[in-house]
């Protein structure tokens, strides 16, 4: 999904955030970071691929090969941030990193949309972009 529209659901939710907590800037900031911040994982991916920096083919994505790891795009994540650290703060990070993920998985074509999200899953098939990915183009993740 375009960064664009990540950036845009996280400001409109994390606006939402602030006003129903009456003003809580805490939780208001944590969602947007949650919801947003994730694809900062996509300049890792990019970094261990290339083996260098290259910004402007970061953003546009599509620089998967062979393997694709975003280490941060995990379902687990949350659900350890649920268990570990229960309360609304943990419940807004979570909301906030589930509507990211969602996002994702209703965009692009995995073989197995909701286990591709959990990095054990990743991990069990070797990061393989063959065995997530049910077409080998166009994934940004």
């Amino acid at each position: 999904m375009k960064i664009q529209i990540h950036f845009f659901t996280a400001l409109v939710g994390s606006v939402a955030i602030y006003f129903v907590t009456s003003g809580n800037l805490l939780a208001s900031s944590l969602f947007f970071t949650s919801s947003f911040l994730i694809d900062a994982d996509h300049a890792l991916d990019y970094v261990l691929i290339y083996k260098r920096i290259d910004v402007l083919r970061m953003l546009k994505g599509h620089f998967y090969k062979d393997r694709i790891y975003v280490f941060l795009h995990s379902a687990e994540i949350p659900i350890i941030a649920l268990l570990v650290w229960p309360g609304m703060y943990s419940a807004v990070f979570a909301a906030g990193y589930l509507l990211h993920l969602a996002m994702d998985v209703a965009e692009y074509p995995f073989r197995n949309p909701l286990l591709t999200y959990f990095l054990s899953y990743r991990l069990a098939v070797g990061f393989s972009k063959q065995k997530l990915c049910s077409k080998s183009d166009n994934v940004i993740f």
